[in-house]
């Protein structure tokens, strides 16, 4: 299911240790193109149905995106992640489970003058986050579709310090711009990476067009 460009990332292991510093230094990586043709066009197929949105785990069970997620390749490549990402940092790896991954398709919709609200900021209990774009607006940096992440907090400060930061960045959109955060311009099709353990994030809300992605969370 994975391009053939990136089946390398499993056996190849300088290049996959590249690939997960980029993440831990600067918050964020990206895999343009990320799946094959085929599992691309069969993902494209079933987002037509838009009642898919907002749906998750044993509610998308059967369809295409729980043979993605459970698949061999891509949680070999979730497991590998995350087992690099132990190697770095100096910590005990523990083998991920499918019985704990995650996956959905977080929707917006504002057509015809649609409201939609934010994904408000918070962390993940996860080992892997993975965001693959499905629909956008037509002007991201205009209408929204983005993802707002102010990386790596939680290894900047003491569990107490970044408890009390991040509750004052969420609540507070003065203090988000004061403070400074980054903003990720999802690509259609690649597979977008984060850390939500240790790196705040949120979503604003939509002002035209739709935005879904299909998440893929390996939870602890």
């Amino acid at each position: 299911m994975i391009r053939d460009t990136y089946k390398t990332f499993l056996t190849d292991k300088e290049k996959m240790t590249i690939f997960v510093k980029e993440i831990l230094k600067t918050g964020q990586a990206v895999l343009p193109n990320f799946l094959d043709d085929a599992t691309w066009n069969a993902l494209l197929q079933q987002v037509k149905d838009r009642s898919i949105g907002n749906k998750k785990n044993e509610q998308l069970a059967g369809t295409t995106a729980q043979q993605i997620v459970m698949s061999d390749e891509i949680f070999q490549f979730c497991d590998l992640v995350h087992k690099t990402r132990c190697e770095i940092e100096n910590r005990t790896y523990v083998a991920l489970k499918r019985e704990k991954q995650v996956f959905g398709f977080p929707y917006k919709d504002a057509r015809n003058g649609a409201e939609t609200r934010q994904t408000d900021y918070h962390y993940d209990g996860a080992y892997f986050n993975g965001i693959i774009p499905l629909l956008l607006p037509a002007d991201t940096k205009k209408d929204g579709g983005y993802l707002v992440i102010f990386p790596n907090i939680r290894k900047k400060y003491s569990p107490f310090m970044s408890k009390i930061i991040s509750r004052i960045l969420r609540h507070s959109e003065l203090a988000r711009k004061w403070y400074g955060y980054e903003t990720v311009h999802y690509t259609i099709g690649a597979l977008h990476m984060f850390f939500g353990d240790v790196s705040f994030h949120g979503v604003p809300p939509i002002k035209a067009g739709e935005r879904m992605v299909m998440t893929i969370n390996s939870h602890w």
